[in-house]
């Protein structure tokens, strides 16, 4: 079963939000929620222990941006590799379609 955990800090003002697992539909709510739970804040989101990403872990981390953006914040992601690198890089190019 898929599956993802989640936790999340409070440094200066930041959000630190580290995720490991599975990163796809099952995960979507949780990934928005936890990157959206203080408005306003920049965060950084730690993908370094996901084993698996698909396109939906690709929304989530989209829609999360989106909305920490819509508050005045801004969404970084750090510890890129891996599975989930190769699906950010494609998904990014397909959306540079303009």
């Amino acid at each position: 079963m898929p599956w993802v955990t989640g936790d999340v800090h409070l440094v200066h003002g930041d959000v630190f939000v580290h995720l490991a697992g599975e990163l796809d539909v099952a995960a979507h709510q949780q990934v928005v929620r936890l990157c959206t739970s203080v408005p306003g804040a920049d965060v950084h989101v730690d993908i370094s222990e996901v084993t698996f990403m698909d396109s939906a872990g690709h929304d989530a981390l989209v829609v999360a941006q989106q909305q920490v953006e819509a508050t005045g914040g801004t969404l970084e992601l750090v510890g890129v590799a891996g599975e989930p690198a190769r699906v950010i890089a494609v998904l990014d190019r397909v959306g540079d379609t303009d």
